[in-house]
This record gives structure tokens, C-alpha cells and sequence, in this order.
């Protein structure tokens, strides 16, 4: 397996031609692109020719050993064979084993072309949060029920913040020693806690936040079980960590969202890959033309749609809502609760749509007829009279062959 967040490629796929090329400023952590690496634990090299194409070790898997060459390219640290997730001309990322040696180490990188080698220091600690990049870099985080911890607004992945008070998880790599030591070179499942869990300190906007479980879960992986501090205000918050002497970037943060009453709830659609949310008091959208669209032969015509309640001051506020169908057989939601779901018009035809979440409504009604072979869906979104005397907006999307 190979985790999406290692997949970071900024190179092109061209054939290297001569020996691999970088320097000890290119081998970084692979959590937070920044110098060091630890025992157990993922790092980055950036350079040229380091692999002549892009490959991930999927597929090079053994039953359980991972491989220690992949591509054609191996790394060695200190000596000691270490084992590539990804290749790429431009950058590896490489799994460090357990037993590692820490202390002054030479990195070596062997391809088809010839080897290269910089020096490096393994430490005992190199601890870095993995995050995705919006407008600035976000943990990579999950909830209890493993959907992300993601902020409200689009884009971005779907999910929605976390709340003071709730347990969240977070995701590195690099935060020292376990006991046991987890397995070097293999997959695994299970929990190998950190040697000294009471030594690993957790702060979420400045605010200290309660470690209840810490160690490696994954190949490389660690899992950082905390508690958001309680009466955090709604916002973007830094997320930092401490062990053994040292932090985890300075630029990696989490959106907080504390609960609050929904007055209101308003829906987005996405016709990939263009995003409709539109506007209140009358505004109206249409589609460019959808491919793969409802035809008399019976394909069918689906919209993904996000839903997010709207608190009396008009902020999003994160919801779970049911979607109800007055015809299901003609519009099928899948699934029928949540804030990301599909909605799919199987047929020509009219249905109301209640988006539904502690006794606050959201009308949808859905249109459909046959032009020719394509279907025009029309859906009007009725706002409630409370949120705007305006009562309709109107969202059309027109499929064509």
C-alpha cells in the first residue's frame, strides 16, 4: 500500500541518461519536507536522474516484505538497506528501518545509470505531521468514524472541522522509538506505543491538547491520538509537537468548528470538474455540458452534491442530514444520510428531495425531461422564507450526447 500523502511528485518521468544527483539540503522528512529522519521512519530525496521512471513499491510487495529495490533503484543509510515506496527522476520517498543506527550516516542511491551519496544525521527523534495544501497546509488528520478532519469550505478534501472537546487523530511519521519495536522492512498490523509516550507534547492553536494514544500503526506511520482542547474558537489553528528535544513544522494547522444550532442549510453541487454553489435571491447557473449523461437507453445522470447547515449569523456549520426522495424511484441518494452524497436522476420525471437535520429542512425539487436523447435536470433549491424572501434558486444542468 502506498499512502497517498507519500505520492508527492514534482519531477518529470523523463529517462536519466546519468548517474543520480542530490545533496544533504535534498533528503528531508517526508512528513514535513524539512532536514532529519528517524529510525522507523519515511524521508524524502530530491535530485535529478534518481530513478529512470515513476513506480511505487505496490505490486513489489512480497507477502509481507517490503522491497529493498524498486524500479531499479535501491538506497542504502549508514550502509544499511532502506526500501523505496516511490521513485521518481525528480524525488524518492524511502522507508528508514527500525534498527537504523543513528548518528553521522551516508545516504547512497544506486540506479541503472550509476550511485550517488551525500551525508546525512539519523536522529532519534525527526518528528513531522503529514498535510495537504490548500490555501495554506493542513494536518492530515481523521475523525472516529476515519472521515477527515477538513474545513467546511470548498475546495478540498471532503470532511468537515473538528470540535473542541472531540478525539482526533493525526498522522506523521519520524516521533522515535516503540516498545516493542515495530517490524523493519514488513507490512504489519497492529499498535506499537512510543517508549515514552508522557514525553510527547501536543499544543493545537498554542493550547496544550491531552495525548491519549501515540506509537505506529502503519509501515512508517505513526498515529497521534489527541484530545482538541476545550473551548478552542472556530477557526484555522497550528498543530505542533515536541519529543525529544524537537518540534514538528511550523506550518501545519487544523480547521475548528465548535457546535452550533443550524438555522438553515445550504447545498453545493459538483459537476465535475466544475464546482456549482450559485447564489441566493434568484441567481441562476448552468451547467456546461455533462458527459455520460441520462439517455432514453437508460444511462444515468449523477451529481455530487455537499450539504452544510447555516447558523443564525449566516456561518457554515457542519451537519449529518438525511436525504428523503418523494420518488425513489426516480432520484436515488446514496447514501441517504451524510454531507458528501451522489445524487442520481435515473428517469425523466419530477421529485421533491428534503435534506433534512435536527428538525431544520432544506427543499430541493428535482426536474427532468427528455430533449431529444438528453435529459435537461433542472433543481430548484427553496429557501426558506426565514433565510430570504426570495424563494427559489435555480441550478440547471443540461447533459448532452
Amino acid at each position: 500500500m502506498v499512502l497517498p500523502f507519500l505520492v508527492l511528485n514534482f519531477a518529470s518521468a523523463q529517462q536519466p541518461s546519468q548517474a543520480p544527483s542530490f545533496t544533504p539540503a535534498g533528503i528531508v522528512n517526508s512528513a514535513s519536507f524539512e532536514p532529519g529522519m528517524s529510525p522507523g521512519s519515511f524521508f524524502t530525496i530530491f535530485g535529478e536522474n534518481l530513478a529512470p521512471a515513476i513506480q511505487t513499491w505496490e505490486g513489489s510487495i512480497q507477502g509481507t516484505s517490503l522491497p529493498s529495490q524498486l524500479g531499479g533503484v535501491s538506497v542504502t543509510v549508514g550502509g544499511q538497506p532502506a526500501y523505496p515506496a516511490y521513485v521518481s527522476p525528480g524525488q524518492l520517498n524511502v522507508l528508514l528501518p527500525t534498527g537504523a543506527v543513528t548518528g553521522p550516516a551516508e545516504v547512497q542511491v544506486t540506479t541503472p545509470q550509476g550511485s550517488s551519496s551525500a551525508a546525512a544525521e539519523v536522529q532519534m527523534h525527526a518528528p513531522g505531521f503529514f498535510a495537504f495544501w490548500l490555501d495554506h497546509p493542513y494536518v492530515v488528520a481523521t475523525h472516529s468514524d476515519h472521515s477527515l478532519v477538513a474545513r467546511l469550505e470548498p475546495p478540498g478534501p471532503a470532511g468537515h472541522p473538528a470540535q473542541p472537546g472531540e478525539e482526533i487523530t493525526l498522522w506523521g511519521t519520524g516521533f522515535g522509538p516503540t516498545n516493542p519495536q515495530a517490524p523493519s522492512g514488513q507490512l504489519f498490523v497492529g499498535a506499537y506505543p512510543l517508549v515514552a509516550p508522557n514525553d510527547l507534547q501536543v499544543t493545537i492553536g498554542g493550547t496544550t491538547a491531552q495525548v491519549a494514544f501515540a506509537g505506529v500503526t502503519f509501515a512508517g506511520v505513526w498515529q497521534i491520538s489527541v484530545v482538541v482542547p476545550p473551548g478552542l474558537p472556530n477557526g484555522d489553528h497550528l498543530v505542533q509537537a515536541s519529543i525529544g528535544g524537537v518540534r514538528t513544522q511550523d506550518n501545519a494547522f487544523i480547521a475548528v468548528q465548535g457546535p452550533s444550532q443550524a438555522v438553515g442549510i445550504r447545498v453545493f453541487y459538483r459537476l465535475d470538474p466544475w464546482l456549482i454553489s450559485g447564489t441566493y435571491g434568484g441567481g441562476i447557473w448552468v451547467s456546461p455540458p455533462v458527459l455520460g449523461p441520462t439517455t432514453q437507453s437508460g444511462a444515468l445522470f449523477t451529481l455530487e452534491t455537499r450539504a452544510h447547515g447555516l447558523g443564525a449569523q449566516g456561518q457554515l456549520v457542519a451537519i449529518n442530514p438525511q436525504w428523503i426522495a418523494s420518488d425513489p424511484g426516480m432520484v436515488a441518494v446514496s447514501p441517504v444520510q451524510g454531507n458528501e452524497v451522489k445524487i442520481t436522476v435515473q428517469q425523466a420525471g419530477q421529485s421533491s428531495l428534503d435534506v433534512t437535520y435536527q428538525g431544520v429542512t432544506q427543499e430541493l425539487l428535482i426536474k427532468a425531461t427528455f430533449q431529444g436523447d438528453a435529459l435537461l435536470v433542472e433543481i430548484h433549491q427553496i429557501a426558506p422564507a426565514a433565510l430570504n424572501s426570495t424563494t427559489m434558486r435555480k441550478i440547471s444542468g443540461r447533459s448532452q450526447l
